[in-house]
């Protein structure tokens, strides 16, 4: 009895063992894929990096400011709508 006991304990452990093995094995597959994914992530990164970094700046206008010069309006225009305003308050 004591001998079947021992047998089944041991085929138990080994099919943990093999179970183990399975699992270690998958791990490390994944383990591998997302190494390689995060590779490929880090160099596309650093060419969208090298990319933007070779692209024109556009720091040399001032914060706030357009991006091409605005069109001047005519002082006498600007005054001729202010007194028409101003007539149209009173």
């Amino acid at each position: 009895m004591l001998k079947q006991i021992l047998e089944s304990h041991n085929k138990t452990a080994k099919n943990i063992e093999d179970e183990l093995k399975i699992l270690h094995t998958k791990i490390d597959g994944n383990y591998n894929d997302l190494n390689n994914k995060f590779l490929q992530l880090s160099s596309h990164f650093k060419a969208l990096e090298n990319q933007f970094a070779s692209m024109p700046s556009t720091s040399k206008r001032p914060i706030g400011s357009l991006p091409r010069k605005s069109e001047q309006i005519p002082k006498s225009f600007v005054m001729l709508s202010s007194l028409l305003l101003l007539m149209r308050l009173s």
